[in-house]
């Protein structure tokens, strides 16, 4: 059983079919991460839900990107691509290193009984324990991976918050290291790496138990096909208000517009943050990029307003 579904390509293969889907799809990424950290520009408008419900409808990231396009140009779209690149593919990189590395070390300790049969013969013992040692491997990895991206994680998204008060501190790799370093000390360079950690964990154990079980309690291909994406849907659902505490706190009093007051308040803590973003409805704002509506207090670049969603329309 192989719960990490690892590719058969080569590893820089891969690595550059990531990064031309990553530039390709960098404006809405670079639009989502905004709705992130709760820069909202646009105003909300009268609408309905699905269900007819009166409602105060947000543009969605269509018409986000079309005035992130106004406001900066065409190549403003692609404010903050350089480091995400950097991010990923040092993402990349390390996983796959420390996974291979991992599952070679792993090896010595697995049963000789399980070495000596085929997968199909394993007992229910002998799957919980591959089962396990799977999701060790993958878990190791994405800690590795995560901890060593995420320096360039902090220098992208704080290089796109600048979108919010016009900052220009964060250009070049080198200048947004100083900067960080300047503001923040070394600690500056993992703000919001702990949700973000934790949320990829979850994610994963969570996606390995889900097959772990279709695949052996229901042992149906048919099942277990179309309920990937179902189960990779869920999945994300519980570890996405992770990734947006994440984002939050790595430009949360970094001496941008977008991380301090009015936009932001001033966090002592990821957990702080949580609570609050909890409290006003806002820990999925960005999971759906189509269909928003406004759920609390609205950030502009002018601060905090308040809307009144009449019955009447």
């Amino acid at each position: 059983m192989n719960m990490l579904n690892r590719d058969d390509n080569p590893l820089w293969a891969n690595v550059t079919f990531k990064l031309a889907l990553n530039t390709a799809s960098h404006p809405f990424e670079y639009a989502k991460v905004l709705i992130q950290i709760g820069h909202e520009p646009l105003s909300p408008y009268p609408t309905r839900t699905l269900f007819r419900k009166p409602a105060l409808g947000l543009p969605n990231v269509l018409e986000y990107v079309k005035y992130i396009k106004q406001v900066d140009g065409l190549s403003g779209c692609y404010r903050g691509l350089f480091p995400r690149l950097l991010c990923n593919t040092v993402n990349l990189v390390t996983f796959q290193t420390v996974s291979e590395a991992t599952s070679r070390y792993s090896c010595s300790f697995i049963p000789e009984p399980i070495k000596n049969v085929p997968e199909e013969q394993y007992s229910d013992y002998d799957k919980f324990l591959m089962l396990w040692r799977e999701t060790a491997i993958e878990i190791t990895g994405k800690t590795a991976s995560v901890i060593a991206s995420h320096p360039f994680q902090v220098i992208t998204l704080r290089v796109m918050a600048q979108f919010v008060g016009g900052e220009t501190q964060y250009s070049g790799i080198l200048s947004s290291i100083a900067e960080i370093y300047k503001t923040d000390g070394i600690l500056g360079f993992f703000s919001g790496l702990i949700p973000r950690l934790i949320g990829e964990i979850i994610l994963t154990i969570f996606l390995n138990g889900c097959l772990f079980l279709a695949k052996n309690v229901v042992q149906n291909n048919d099942v277990i096909k179309f309920s990937s994406i179902p189960i990779a849907i869920v999945g994300t659902a519980f570890s996405y208000p992770f990734h947006v505490v994440s984002a939050c706190m790595a430009v949360n009093n970094s001496g941008l517009a977008a991380g301090n007051p009015p936009q932001m308040p001033i966090y002592s803590s990821w957990l702080e943050c949580w609570r609050h973003l909890s409290r006003t409805d806002q820990l999925s704002r960005g999971s759906s990029l189509f269909f928003r509506y406004y759920k609390g207090a609205h950030l502009s670049p002018t601060g905090y307003h308040n809307f009144v969603i009449k019955k009447d329309y």
